[in-house]
Parts: structure tokens; sequence; C-alpha cells
């Protein structure tokens, strides 16, 4: 996940335009979902603003045609899905409260999605808080159910926001890459010698990052986060969104691996050209023939173009391009 500043994207302004035609004419989406909560009517309200074309292509170039949360290209497989943060209709949470409808076409709370992300669906995922993990058969891997759809789950209930004009001061458990720095919360697991492209609950005192328990429930995720001294948003959000499903992990590990050949490779490469150039210099200047200033400049050539497809790697359209940097750093450090 990706810090994201959003005020550099325009709102769109279909989100709150009055319809031109039909029943609903000079009417906006905000003001028919208002009469039809408040009016008391039965079934959810069809929100479509939303699905305009206008917020799609305006969230793609906001996110880079990425899954806001686990950074997936998502047009590889299959369309994006244009998430509410808040969900719309229904809150799993809080069986009585009607949804965040008065949000259903605010402009801060849509996201793009992969299908993953934001559908419940059955996953592979590790855990539980705490476990040491060096490599996926080592991992405690296990079959459980993950994607937000309608959690929204909050650290104290008694915060939710209930009505339209209520404040937003909700202790909200789940990150939003525009409202939230997920660096705060997040931490990569990037060991060198057992690459594995998994995500951690940040610790929030220096001690170890940890795993979130696959199986428990939002609110037991962030008790026993504070239990432990992780973040409890990054631990909650992991869980809820499924950051550590096994399709994920293999493609950040990908990345990872990617990361490693192509250091690999400029080292290499570096050092080969520095053979070349030693030799030059070490012949007297009438057995020059050019041979071995050719070779040494086809190898500088090269390694700039393996440190080029790492600096690719980690740039903002990239997908996994948080992982990625996370390597950088740490071989910087190192």
């Amino acid at each position: 996940m990706r810090r994201v500043d959003r005020s550099k994207y325009p709102r769109p302004e279909v989100l709150s335009a009055p319809y031109t035609r039909g029943a609903a004419k000079g009417k906006t989406e905000l003001e028919l979902a208002e009469a039809h909560v408040m009016g008391g009517e039965k079934g959810a309200f069809g929100f479509k603003r939303y699905k305009e074309d206008a917020v799609k292509q305006e969230l793609e170039l906001m996110f880079h045609r990425k899954c806001a949360y686990c950074e997936s290209a998502y047009d590889y497989v299959h369309p994006v899905d244009v998430e509410h943060y808040r969900p719309k209709n229904a809150v799993d949470e809080a069986p009585t409260h009607s949804g965040y409808w008065w949000l259903a076409m605010d402009w801060d709370n849509l996201l793009p999605s992969c299908i993953d992300c934001n559908r419940r669906r059955g996953q592979r995922v590790p855990g539980p808080l705490g476990e040491s993990l060096t490599d996926m058969a080592g991992a405690g891997w296990r079959q459980t159910t993950s994607g937000k759809a309608t959690l929204f789950p909050l650290g104290d209930e008694a915060t939710r926001w209930a009505a339209k004009d209520d404040p937003d001061g909700e202790d909200r458990l789940l990150l939003d890459p525009c409202r939230d720095d997920p660096a705060e919360h997040l931490a990569w697991h990037v060991d060198r010698d057992a690459l594995i492209g998994l995500v951690h609950a940040r610790a929030l005192d220096g001690g170890a990052h940890a795993l979130p328990d696959p199986d428990a429930a939002p609110g037991d995720v962030a008790a026993e986060a504070g239990r432990v001294r992780v973040s409890k948003m990054g631990a909650v959000s992991i869980q809820v969104y499924g950051l550590n499903r096994t399709g994920l992990v293999q493609a950040r590990t990908r990345v990872l691996r990617d990361m490693e050949f192509l250091y690999s490779l400029a080292i290499s490469l570096g050092a080969l050209a520095g053979e070349f150039r030693a030799r030059i210099a070490a012949r007297p200047p009438g057995l020059q023939d050019g041979f071995d200033a050719r070779v040494a400049a086809k190898l500088d050539a090269l390694r700039a173009e393996a440190l080029e497809r790492m600096r690719e790697k980690t740039a903002p359209d990239a997908p996994y391009c948080t992982i990625a940097r996370a390597w950088a750093r740490a071989v910087l450090e190192d």
C-alpha cells in the first residue's frame, strides 16, 4: 500500500451533478438517496454515480491503474472495482446501521480496488501474530476468507458515524492510503537470504513486526496487536484486505528476486568493465586496438540498463513498488 495525495486530483463533477433526464431530472444522487432513506423506502438505494467513467478514469490516474490496497495492476486480469472505503449500504459490525449512504458519491470515500481486496473470497494466508517466518513452506499457511466487502471495524463502536450530519470522529482500524501513511503501520519482510514478499504490522517501539491471525475477528486482531505492541491499523488492514494472500506474496517475492538479480548483475558488470579498463591502462599506447575499450563501454551500458530496470520497479506506477523500495533501502543500509 502506497501513500497517495488525493488533493492533486480534481473531484469528478459528475458525482455532484444533477441528473438531466427521467424522473430524477434536476436532482443530485445525494438528494435522491436521502429521500429514499429518510422516506423509509424498502431495499437499498441503487447508487450509480460512483460507477461513471469519469470517476474510474480519475481513480486510475491517481493510483496508476493499481489497486489502492495491494498495488496489483488490476486490469491485467479483471476490471477495477470502485470501492467505498466506508461501505454504502450496510456495515457488518453494526447490523442496524444503514451504511454510509451519504458518502456513496463522495470523492474522498472512493478508491480503486482489485476484486480480491474488495470482495470476501477464500484465500490462503500466513499467521498468526508473532510467528517468525523464513520461507513459504514454514510460514504456517492456512485457508481463510479475506476481502473488505461491507466490513468497517472500529476500535470503539460508540464512535461510529451514524447519520449524515454526525461529525467524523471514528476510531478507524482500516488504512486508507489517501488519509493515512501506510509506511507508519506496515513493514515489509526484507531478508536477502530468504526472500519472501510478506507484509507485517509495524512494531510501535522497536520490537518485532508481526502478522495478524487470519482466523480472528478484526476486533480480536486489534486487541492482540495492542498486546504485542504493533500497529492496530496495520494488523487489521492486513487481515481484512488479505494483504498476505498467496498470490500477492508470490508476486511480491518475484519482485524481490528481480531486484536481487538485477543488483548482482549490475555489480558483476561493473567489475568486469573495471577489469577491461585496467587491461587498457596496463598496455603500452602502441598496442591499443580499441577492442577492450568497446567491451568496457558495452559492459557499462548494460550495467546502466540493469540499474534503470531497478529504478523502474521502484517507480509509483510499478506494481508492488513499495516492497521494491523497501528492498532498496535495506541494500543501502548494508
